[in-house]
């Protein structure tokens, strides 16, 4: 696949209208209701595939419509995301209470390069600096 063919083309989509779309390097997750442990598997599958393929680095996670997560699709999102081709990952929106459920996962995972967005047009934007030597900032979950 093209990257000019992929773009904006959604790649992967789950029985409750979640889906996986790549835009240029830039893999966007769009999570809608709850997510079950089948939902996690295929975007899993779908985020690695293009994570292995070397056509996306960077990760939005849109989380404005999530209202939960299983207990073994919180365990295959921590697995993504200690993925070794990961160069940013955004986490926009989201409830305090899907926050706060996302701020396990991404402790559980133990990396650092993860930061929270109220919008998406600010994670495009960090996800996409150019500026290879602009620190990530640690996670801090206080008050989200």
């Amino acid at each position: 696949m093209s990257e000019d063919k992929a773009a904006n083309e959604s790649v992967d989509e789950t029985d409750n209208q979640s889906r996986v779309l790549l835009k240029g390097t830039l893999i966007e997750f769009t999570i809608e209701g709850v997510i079950s442990m089948d939902d996690a598997l295929a975007l899993h599958e779908a985020g690695i595939k293009l994570l292995d393929s070397g056509m996306g680095r960077d990760v939005i996670i849109d989380l404005t419509r999530s209202k939960g997560f299983s207990a073994q699709a919180r365990k295959k999102w921590v697995s993504f995301l200690r993925h070794p081709s990961i160069h940013r990952t955004a986490i926009v929106g989201g409830s305090i209470f899907i926050r706060t459920v996302a701020s396990f996962v991404i402790a559980a995972a133990g990396v650092t390069n993860i930061r929270f967005f109220e919008n998406a047009k600010e994670a495009v934007a960090w996800c996409t600096s150019d500026s290879a030597t602009e620190p990530v900032e640690p996670i801090h979950t206080s008050g989200v």
